[in-house]
């Protein structure tokens, strides 16, 4: 198994709060995209998946408009 540094930022579109929630976990696992749809499993939920320049993998959700963005780093 990998593992990776996971980001996870609650995006707040509250006009007057522009703070993000961060919270930064380590995890393992074979299949970004298997953990990530498990997260929500139980949620109807819209996930974009993104590979940046510096090898990171970022997923954006949007569950019913309350936005999530993680991002992995390889350790």
């Amino acid at each position: 198994m990998k593992a990776y540094e996971m980001m996870i930022e609650n995006l707040n579109k509250c006009p007057g709060n522009q703070m993000r929630d961060t919270e930064i976990r380590e995890v393992e696992t074979d299949n970004l995209d298997t953990y990530v749809e498990n997260l929500h499993k139980d949620k109807k939920v819209n996930i974009d998946k993104e590979t940046m320049n510096d090898g990171s993998i970022v997923y954006h959700l949007d569950l019913s408009g309350t936005l999530i963005r993680y991002t992995f780093t390889e350790i």
